[in-house]
């Protein structure tokens, strides 16, 4: 319960329980990655909770079960129990659900539910009738309780992690692999017991220590807290500056042989402030500055027709494109919303041989308002470079607006 309530109170000073960037970079497990190479965010995720109702909740179980529990099996045995129902509960969940965030401590406590359940129905536990009989009504109660919620709310995620930590509660319950004492009395005590417990405890430390030390997660309260660095896309002439966590995190989508065209995302958006999806194209001639305004208003005419056609579900255009400016030259202008918590701004704009689409993607709530200026700021970043030609730089201007904010290098 310390444990949970500390790290709970790191949530809330460092961007808010219920603010998915924080808890990502807080050691929130999802997708494949939290099966290889990120294993650690299985454990860590157990000690994250999605505000103070889930908080609340969780801790209430954890004293109804883990009271019980810990007078029969010690302490030792109990934290090994819902290190491993966390554990496997997360797992699954990882596998079954790529694409859900997962915190909370329901895998581990609903493992010690189903110890209880076991426990309290044996007939060789030597505990008399009206001992058993509150442990299981709370048990049943509390599993009963949870999983209507998690069904009313349409949260089949959270029911799975249930089962699954009730399901593993129960078979080392059943099968006597924590060398119970009840109800097999006849089984040693075993040191590996107490000495895998202590292992357990010191692995959550380091997992939760891993996740804060290198995900930063105090980072995003303001958007100073991370500088704007330069980044070039993969074999052109085009570079934009994005925030130093997301450039960390770059992927490039695909690239031509040829340069002529590159599509790289800078960030993840469940771990990141902004997340950027930025696609180049080289165009067979350049777009002469006399004709730039009449070539956007054509641009802005097409993109608004494909922006009236069917979207998938979730999509919508929140502002239809638009001629507007990006550094004082000629632009498409657009946002949409991607489903319920995203929003995301879209610029596209010809310069020079180069057409460029350039969209920020953040969370629609939760992010101070000074991360708000910095969507326009990185389409205003962007400079085309190529040899022999005048550079097409946004930068210029940017700085003189924004005392010198706009990184120039590599050049």
């Amino acid at each position: 319960m310390a444990a949970n309530l500390a790290v709970f109170g790191l949530e809330e000073l460092w961007g808010g329980s219920t603010f998915f960037v924080t808890l990502k970079r807080m050691g929130a497990a999802s997708g494949p990655s939290s099966l290889g190479a990120e294993a650690w965010r299985l454990l860590s995720a157990g000690y994250l909770h999605l505000g103070g109702r889930h908080l609340l909740l969780n801790m209430a179980s954890l004293v109804l079960g883990g009271m019980y529990l810990e007078g029969m099996l010690g302490p030792s045995r109990l934290l090994l129990l819902y290190t491993l129902s966390i554990l496997g509960s997360n797992a699954a969940l990882a596998g079954l659900y790529p694409n859900t965030l997962m915190v909370g401590a329901s895998g581990g406590i609903f493992g010690l539910v189903g110890a209880v359940l076991v426990l309290a129905c044996h007939p060789r536990t030597p505990l008399p009738l009206r001992r058993r009989i509150a442990p299981l009504v709370c048990a049943s109660a509390i599993a009963g309780f949870t999983v209507y919620s998690a069904c009313e709310c349409g949260q089949g995620s959270s029911n799975t992690a249930h089962l699954v930590g009730a399901a593993l509660g129960m078979g080392l319950a059943l099968t006597g692999v924590l060398l119970w004492r009840l109800p097999w009395p006849g089984f040693r005590e075993w040191r590996s017991v107490r000495v895998s417990a202590s292992a357990a405890a010191w692995v959550t430390v380091a997992c939760l220590g891993f996740g804060i030390g290198t995900e930063r997660p105090w980072e995003v309260r303001e958007a100073e807290a991370q500088p704007m660095v330069r980044v070039e896309l993969p074999g052109t002439a085009v570079s934009l500056a994005v925030p130093a966590g997301a450039a960390a995190r770059a992927e490039v989508e695909d690239v031509s042989e040829d340069g002529s065209f590159a599509h790289v995302v800078y960030g993840d958006v469940l771990t990141d402030p902004l997340a950027m999806d930025v696609t180049v194209e080289r165009l067979e001639e350049a777009v002469p500055e006399e004709r730039m305004e009449e070539e956007t208003e054509a641009l802005s005419d097409k993109l608004y027709g494909e922006a009236l056609e069917p979207t998938e579900e979730g999509v919508r255009m929140e502002v239809m494109p638009r001629v507007g400016t990006v550094g004082g030259r000629p632009a498409v202008e657009s946002s949409r919303s991607l489903g319920a918590l995203f929003w995301g701004a879209r610029w596209v704009f010809y310069r020079g041989r180069w057409l460029i689409t350039v969209e920020v993607v953040r969370l629609a709530s939760g992010l101070p308002a000074s991360w708000n200026w910095r969507m326009l700021e990185v389409a205003r970043s962007v400079v085309v470079h190529e040899e022999g030609e005048p550079p097409w730089d946004s930068c210029t201007a940017w700085n003189e607006g924004r005392t010198g904010m706009c990184p120039r290098g590599p050049w």
